[in-house]
């Protein structure tokens, strides 16, 4: 007897460091995790440790409600350069649910997939997202496959998301959503519609450093949405080596990618085309409201094409303040426009409003 309270206590012990030990290498789903609900659920609770984590996704999942929510204090703290997390998916498929929320570029309140809340140094790649077929109204259809959102509401601790890689995925949304983007990145707590007012003296609250390579928008209204704040600008959006497919088809303003309060947007070897069913405004890439830093669209090669009658199909649009402009090697391919009347095609528009600026032009091919 004397024997058996230190064994139960020294069992209990080792239990207890088990269950809170960081996760690390590679970790199946299933296998380690029986979902992808699971293994999120682990990593916010845990954290991850030294060399940081694969979730290395075997078999299709499909979203809970709400959707897979990866993001926490514990997590967050935890990541880094040294200990990054990598979602792999080997192209199985991410299935969505049945949504409730209209959805709003200008909201957190959406419906998404997978909702990010703060995370840095993270990965996702190759994934296949699937909006389920039924999903036929604006209200029901996913506005994100993958949501940036800030964890905290508190202004100098928001703890927004940085060095986000999104590669080799494959998006299948819908027309039906046409109130959100297939990726997002926003100042706002998921599903609060109040905005954030970033610190303006520290890089904190800021969304940065988000990559988006090699990845196909199949099925898409909107591709990129990118929305810093009006207190202090995001960082770093970089939209390379994609295919946009087919961007918008319906009545509300479509985007490939969009663009607020970033400073530098690097867009650079894309592939993009327009929506025949489109009948309203379009930008394949726009660089709108307070975008700064340097902005440069090279390589890129789009199809401009509508079903507008008397509105704007643009191409590639860089418009706000910064430092440089650069437009190079760009080719335009203009496709059908079946039912214009007074509408107009803006092929390449590069603008500024300040001083020190620079804008670079060359070897752009406009083709018939």
């Amino acid at each position: 007897m004397k024997n058996f309270f230190p064994l139960l206590l020294l069992c209990i012990f080792a239990f207890s460091s088990k269950s809170i030990a960081q996760i690390t290498g590679i970790q199946n789903v299933p296998g380690a995790y029986p979902d992808l609900a699971s293994a999120f659920a682990a990593l916010n609770a845990q954290g991850v440790g030294v060399g940081g984590a694969t979730i290395n996704v075997t078999a299709p999942q499909t979203c809970p409600t709400d959707g897979f929510r990866l993001g926490s204090i514990v997590l967050n703290a935890s990541l880094s350069s040294a200990n990054p997390l990598i979602l792999n998916g080997n192209n199985n498929t991410v299935t969505g649910y049945v949504g409730t929320r209209s959805g709003s570029l200008t909201s957190g309140v959406n419906d998404a997939m997978i909702v990010l809340s703060g995370v840095d140094y993270t990965t996702i790649q190759n994934f296949v997202f699937n909006d389920l077929a039924s999903n036929t109204t604006s209200i029901l259809a996913m506005e994100h496959a993958i949501g940036m959102y800030n964890r905290s509401a508190t202004v100098g601790s928001a703890d927004g998301c940085r060095y986000i890689t999104i590669d080799g995925c494959t998006f299948n949304l819908s027309n039906f959503s046409t109130t959100g983007a297939a990726v997002a990145a926003s100042q706002y707590l998921w599903n609060i519609a109040t905005a954030i007012a970033w610190d303006g003296t520290s890089e904190v609250d800021i969304h940065r450093s988000i990559t988006i390579n090699n990845n196909l928008f199949a099925n898409i209204y909107s591709g990129i949405h990118f929305r810093g704040a009006s207190s202090r600008n995001g960082r770093a959006l970089m939209v390379t080596n994609n295919t946009f497919t087919n961007i918008g088809g319906g009545s509300s303003t479509a985007y490939g990618t969009y663009a607020l309060f970033l400073d530098s947007l690097v867009y650079n070897n894309n592939i993009s085309t327009g929506d025949l069913t489109q009948t309203t405004t379009s930008y394949h890439v726009w660089a709108s409201t307070s975008c700064g830093g340097e902005q440069e669209a090279l390589n890129n090669t789009l199809t401009l094409q509508s079903g507008v009658t008397t509105s704007i199909t643009h191409g590639i649009t860089l418009t706000s303040i910064g430092l440089s402009r650069m437009v190079n090697n760009n080719t335009l391919l203009f496709g059908s426009f079946p039912s214009i009347t007074s509408g107009g095609v803006n092929g390449l528009v590069a603008t500024y409003s300040g001083a020190n600026n620079n804008i670079t032009s060359e070897m752009n091919a406009y083709c018939k």
